[in-house]
């Protein structure tokens, strides 16, 4: 605490000298206090000549700083805090002392000092992201602070339960699930271990019915209540040793489920792999031991299991083969094939487009056939069946004109269009052979030859004669077309042309070799030409095998082209050619 001092006459007294300071401006403005070793750097060491300067400069700096704040970096002791203010004085000539008190109990110290004080500007007023703190950080380096793991709040329910572990149904060896400190769901694990088991004779039986990649897991287990079980084999060691190593290499995870339980699952995975579960944030109390080379873990709260699970077929000649996950029956039931597409198997080649989850379990599926090289060596008769993923629109991303007029070739879509989807939509023929197509064209290639209506009129008249080979083929107009017209009748220069077009539509409706289609509700008074056919492509494309623009005078860009290869476009007069 800084004392005031009111004598007009400065103390004799050895311990303490009073020296000149300019006229206060502030009896509330704070200075730092003055350290020992300091001292000396906060005060000025100039001639008594530059004292009324240095006085006049304090002065100015002192009323435009920030509001005062308190910048000792000592602790405070328990009673009183030391503080350090400057002093008021009625005139030019007072003298005033800098006293510094600790606590009222202990000795005054007193610094003496004989030249007068010149403030230094405080980082803190230019920037308040450097205000001082109270604390003095430590720079060194530390370790990384670890996040602990998430507690479970409800009681442990451990459990030993000794018996079987199968996969597919074939034996693989006894075991022993036991369950420790992290299991909380003893009664729900026994009454699924109970329903899930193929053989009704065999009690404890865990079936593991699929398997499911190690990166989907991860998906599931945060924030989600789990409990862990080690599982011990009993006499197959090495056929344990093969189950782990098997879900290892491709990892993935073996899963045990019943649709009387449907939102329930127990997992089996190495227990080495526990630690590639990036979301698992709770203790799960399993080693990695010679004895116990694998685990389970029980999940509850799942999204309901799909209904082709419960109707897929297992039946295959290869089953017995334990190396062997993804095989056709399987696969082909699991994605919805129907059954005329599961008949084309031995006889054709399937070719996969596509790089989503369904594209890779459909080609692990074919190379592990074993008839796979018996259909590519029968050129008698061999047929080509194409298989397009749902997912990122495979199917609408090429021209397929070339692979339409392949009379032995089928081209099919599977899977799905995105994750959001509940279940897999049954795999589908598209552009089927020989059901004709839709021919469309703008406005302006009518308007610049009016008789381009009845040449493409004139073209699939000759497809429907022949209607069993060709199938029906349709010329059709977007129904905003006269919005179009009236916008060519703007232009003076094309007036008569116009005119001419109207009438060549006229007569072609009357005589119902032209009709007119609306997309609904998609359809919008100035959509082009080109979104329409594109609409048309998406609505009809299980129905109809050609979808054809005609532009004659190149109205559609290279460029827009290219992002419409599904369409076909084509000269007036080379559409039979073309689609014969």
């Amino acid at each position: 605490m800084v004392g005031q001092h009111t004598s007009s006459k400065p103390t004799s007294s050895s311990s303490l000298s009073l020296s000149k300071y300019p006229n206060p401006i502030n009896s509330n403005t704070n200075y730092r206090a003055p350290s020992t070793s300091s001292s000396t750097k906060l005060y000025s060491t100039s001639s008594p000549t530059t004292t009324a300067t240095n006085t006049t400069t304090a002065t100015n700096t002192t009323t435009a700083t920030a509001p005062p704040q308190r910048l000792s970096h000592h602790p405070e002791p328990n009673t009183s805090a030391a503080s350090i203010t400057t002093m008021s004085t009625s005139s030019t000539s007072q003298k005033t002392g800098l006293t510094q008190h600790h606590n009222a109990n202990m000795p005054s110290l007193h610094n003496t000092f004989t030249h007068p004080i010149k403030q230094v500007p405080s980082n803190n007023n230019r920037d308040p992201r450097l205000q001082a703190s109270t604390t003095t950080k430590d720079i060194r380096i530390t370790a990384p602070v670890v996040t602990p793991k998430k507690k479970v709040n409800f009681q442990s329910t451990p459990f030993l339960l000794q018996g079987i572990i199968t996969k597919g149904g074939h034996y693989i060896s006894s075991v022993t699930l036991e369950g420790r400190k992290h299991c909380y769901h003893k009664e729900q694990i026994q009454a699924l271990i109970s329903v899930s088991g193929e053989n009704e004779h065999v009690k404890n039986e865990l079936c593991i019915s699929s398997f499911l990649p190690l990166k989907r897991l991860d998906d599931f287990v945060g924030d989600r209540d789990l409990s862990f079980m080690a599982i011990s084999a009993k006499d197959q060691i090495i056929e344990i040793s093969k189950l782990k190593s098997f879900m290892q290499v491709n990892e993935i995870v073996g899963i045990i489920s019943n649709k009387r339980r449907p939102t329930e699952a127990l997992v089996v995975l190495p227990t080495i792999e526990l630690k590639k579960l990036t979301n698992l944030t709770v203790e799960t109390g399993l080693e990695v031991a010679p004895y116990n080379q694998i685990c389970a873990v029980y999940l509850d709260n799942l999204p309901k299991r799909p209904n082709i699970m419960d109707t897929m077929e297992y039946e295959n000649g290869d089953e017995s083969d334990s190396c062997q996950l993804f095989l056709w029956n399987r696969v082909a039931s699991y994605l919805r094939f129907p059954a005329r597409l599961k008949a084309q198997r031995p006889l054709s080649q399937f070719l996969v487009y596509g790089q989503s989850e369904s594209s890779l379990m459909l080609r692990r599926a074919l190379s592990n056939e074993k008839n796979q090289d018996a259909a590519r060596t029968n050129s008698s008769n061999k047929q080509y069946v194409m298989m397009f993923d749902r997912y990122n629109d495979m199917l609408f991303n090429r021209s397929m004109l070339k692979h339409k007029k392949e009379p032995t070739t089928q081209i099919w879509e599977f899977g799905v269009p995105d994750f959001s989807c509940d279940e897999v939509a049954s795999a589908c023929e598209v552009y089927p052979n020989n059901t004709g197509g839709f021919i469309t064209t703008d406005i302006q290639n009518i308007v610049n030859n009016p008789d381009i209506i009845n040449t493409i009129s004139r073209q699939i008249k000759k497809f429907n004669e022949y209607s069993i080979a060709y199938g029906e083929w349709k010329f059709i107009l977007p129904h905003n077309f006269i919005y179009h017209l009236k916008r060519a009748i703007q232009n003076e220069h094309l007036t008569e042309k116009v005119q001419t077009a109207i009438i060549e539509v006229t007569v072609a409706l009357s005589k119902n070799t032209i009709q007119i289609m609306k997309l609904w509700p998609n359809e919008e008074e100035d959509m082009g030409f080109i979104q329409f056919m594109e609409g048309i492509l998406r609505n009809y494309y299980k129905c109809y095998q050609h979808f054809v623009y005609v532009d004659d005078i190149s109205v559609v860009s290279e460029d827009k082209r290219k992002r419409h290869l599904s369409i076909d476009f084509v000269q007036s007069d080379q559409i039979y050619n073309v689609f014969k």
